[in-house]
């Protein structure tokens, strides 16, 4: 058999914030202390990473072909995120929304019940999107990413290869798990990816120097080239 023909396992691992979202539809933007009636309630699971996940699932489950022939390339996706408790409902909820993602590597708080979660307010009258969020959950420590990472190489074996893609949360440890992947040997075959969303993390644009590839935000090109000042100047208008 030809050394073109054996199976190739590669792996996309991303790293980043699991939400559980909570959407209400209302025909209008509430007033302080008034009541007022949803039209439509959603609970759906968010995140960054988890919907590019979700998404390059259903991309690698059809068949690709080169010249004509099926590819003997299996690709392998992972979750890297914090959870509550294993066993908890909303930990179950997340895993019951990613049926073909491995969250084996994720990090576990076991004192925690609920994960985080985003409240999203629909206004139809000028549909705009009203986001709060909260998180009961300590973000991911470098030496915890840094056993995750550790943990996937070696049961993935030897000669390992893949793509890690970072959301671009708190820059001072994503700085320093990039770092680690460009200086561990087992990491070497690895390409890293992050996003630039919100300006107001400036440290991440030093996280960017070390990444093959970076997604940025419309609003951050437009505050870099000094067409907005702020964030919250660009949401204003």
């Amino acid at each position: 058999m030809e050394s073109s023909s054996l199976p190739s396992t590669k792996h996309i691992i991303c790293v980043g914030a699991v939400y559980i979202d909570t959407i209400l539809s209302v025909p209008k933007f509430p007033i302080e202390d008034e009541k007022l009636r949803a039209t439509h309630h959603t609970k759906r699971r968010g995140g960054n990473c988890a919907n590019t996940l979700e998404v390059l699932s259903q991309l690698i489950s059809a068949p690709s072909f080169q010249n004509g022939k099926k590819d003997n390339i299996t690709t392998n996706l992972h979750l890297i995120t914090v959870l509550p408790n294993k066993t908890s409902l909303a930990t179950k909820f997340i895993y019951d929304t990613l049926p073909e993602i491995s969250t084996a590597d994720s990090i576990f708080r076991a004192a925690h019940e609920e994960a985080a979660s985003c409240y999203i307010l629909q206004n139809a009258q000028n549909h705009s999107r009203t986001i709060i969020s909260h998180s009961p959950l300590e973000e991911m420590a470098v030496h915890e990413f840094v056993d995750s990472a550790e943990r996937l190489v070696a049961e993935a074996g030897s000669g390992v290869e893949g793509w890690y893609h970072f959301e671009g949360r708190v820059p001072g440890i994503l700085k320093q798990c990039v770092e680690f992947l460009r200086t561990a040997p087992a990491q070497r075959e690895f390409k890293v990816s992050v996003e630039c969303e919100k300006p107001e993390r400036v440290g991440m644009s030093e996280v960017a120097k070390y990444a093959d590839a970076v997604f940025y935000s419309r609003i951050w090109v437009l505050v870099s080239i000094g067409l907005k000042k702020s964030t919250r100047n660009y949401l204003v208008d």
